[in-house]
C-alpha cells in the first residue's frame, strides 16, 4: 500500500471513525481544507476515501495476522447477525497480549449469502482464519458461539466442526446471554400465560 498524501488519509480515517459515509467523509474533507485553508489536503472524492477505508481494513488485518502468528493460543468467538436484509458471519478473536492482557478483536463481518448451514458458516469462518492465521488449527483453544442448533449441533454444529479439525482439549462455549434468554422465554410461557411480559413490553413502550 501506498498512501501519497498521509495527512488526507489520517483526517478520512477519522472521519470515517465518526460514522462518516464515503460521501460525508469527502464533503467534510472539502469543508476542512476550505475552512483551514490547508493546501496540504488536497482535493478528495467519495471513490478516495473508499479506497482509503479498503486501505485501513488491510493495515488492520494484517495487524490482527501479526498478533495471532505471535499468540500461543486464541479463541474464536462467532455470530450470525442481520442488518439491512442482509445476513453476516461475524468474527471476533480472543487473545492475551502482553502489554494490554485478554483483549477481543473485531476481525471480519462477512456477508452470508448461501443458506446459514453448520457447514456453510465453518467453510467461511475457516477460510478467513486461514488467511491470517496458517496454524490457527494448531494453536486455538476454543470457539464462543449462541446456542443455535446449527452452531452447537453435536454431529454438523459448527463447534462440532471446529473440534474435529482441531487439536484435543478444543472447547466449545455457548453464549451465556444466549442460555439465559432461553431460560426466560421458557419461563414466561409459563409465567401468567404470557401476561406479564406483554405488559411489562407495553409499560416500557410507554415509558419511552
Amino acid at each position: 500500500i501506498v498512501i501519497k498524501n498521509p495527512a488526507q488519509f489520517s483526517l478520512a480515517i477519522g472521519y470515517l471513525k465518526a460514522s462518516c459515509s464515503f460521501w460525508q467523509a469527502a464533503c467534510v474533507m472539502m469543508m476542512t481544507k476550505e475552512k483551514t485553508g490547508l493546501a496540504i489536503i488536497g482535493s478528495c472524492s467519495d471513490a478516495v476515501i473508499a479506497k482509503y477505508a479498503r486501505f485501513a481494513c488491510a493495515i488492520n488485518l494484517q495487524k490482527i495476522s501479526e498478533l495471532l502468528e505471535k499468540a500461543w493460543t486464541f479463541a474464536i468467538a462467532l455470530d450470525m447477525s442481520t442488518h439491512m436484509s442482509t445476513s453476516y458471519l461475524n468474527i471476533c478473536i480472543y487473545l492475551h497480549l502482553d502489554h494490554a492482557g485478554i483483549v477481543n478483536l473485531q476481525v471480519l463481518a462477512i456477508p452470508a449469502f448461501d443458506r446459514h448451514t453448520g457447514l456453510v458458516i465453518f467453510e467461511v469462518a475457516s477460510k478467513a482464519l486461514d488467511v491470517l492465521c496458517k496454524l490457527w488449527r494448531d494453536v486455538a483453544i476454543g470457539v464462543l458461539t449462541d446456542g443455535e442448533k446449527k452452531m452447537t449441533g453435536r454431529v454438523s454444529g459448527v463447534s462440532t466442526r471446529f473440534q474435529q479439525v482441531s487439536k484435543p482439549g478444543f472447547i466449545g462455549i455457548w453464549c451465556g446471554v444466549y442460555q439465559l434468554d432461553i431460560v426466560l422465554q421458557e419461563s414466561y410461557v409459563h409465567f401468567g400465560n404470557n401476561t406479564f411480559y406483554c405488559n411489562l413490553t407495553a409499560a416500557i413502550g410507554y415509558l419511552c
